[in-house]
């Protein structure tokens, strides 16, 4: 479920960033940028689910440097249509949207890049000279998955995760609801100028 949860979390994302750029120049370059950080956060999650089966944080690296690097990707795009277009009518009517994105992800960046991935190496080398090893084979790893497991609700067990978590699923659903906003303001634009265009996110998604 969470995967499923992140990568539509990411195609609506990355579809929102379309929208406002098919409401500016529709650069075919920043369509691509969209589609290649979806891609790469598909590879991640591929990295994640046999990280958690082996228990290898080499595939947790991966993960996380794919968000990070996908980070970067939309960076990009958003700086330049800010910087690059709001002079222009359209241009300012998405300042606001491509401010707050652009922010995010330079400080999401930031962290991924000076805590994040460093911790997932450190930990991937710490592991690697343990002995006996950590890792599990796939076989090993599927048989614990589906071993009985016991529930475990105490506060010592989840107290280093409360605040990250908090946060993320914070972001995440308010995130939804702003971007599907964007979405609905963009569809009362095209009709308020007579109907012209195509549907902007059948247009910016597919």
């Amino acid at each position: 479920m969470a995967t499923v949860g992140e990568l539509s979390w990411v195609w609506l994302v990355t579809g929102s960033l379309r929208i406002v750029n098919s409401h500016l120049q529709n650069r075919r370059s920043i369509t691509f940028m969209s589609h290649l950080s979806f891609f790469l956060i598909f590879c991640a999650e591929i990295y994640s689910t046999i990280g958690t089966i082996t228990k290898n944080s080499l595939f947790f690296t991966l993960e996380e440097g794919s968000w990070v690097v996908t980070g970067v990707f939309l960076l990009t795009p958003s700086i330049f249509m800010l910087y690059r277009d709001n002079q222009k009518v359209n241009g300012r009517k998405y300042e606001n949207y491509l401010r707050i994105f652009a922010v995010t992800l330079f400080i999401y960046d930031i962290w991924g890049c000076t805590c994040d991935v460093p911790d997932n190496i450190n930990r991937y080398l710490s592991e690697r000279d343990t002995v006996p090893s950590p890792w599990l084979s796939f076989s090993d790893g599927f048989s614990q998955a589906f071993d009985a497991c016991k529930v475990d609700r105490t506060w010592e067990t989840w107290s280093g995760y409360v605040l990250w978590m908090t946060g993320y699923f914070s972001l995440g659903v308010w995130s939804c609801v702003a971007l599907s906003r964007l979405e609905h303001n963009c569809r009362d634009e095209t009709t308020k100028g007579g109907g012209k265009g195509e549907p902007l996110l059948n247009n910016a998604v597919v």
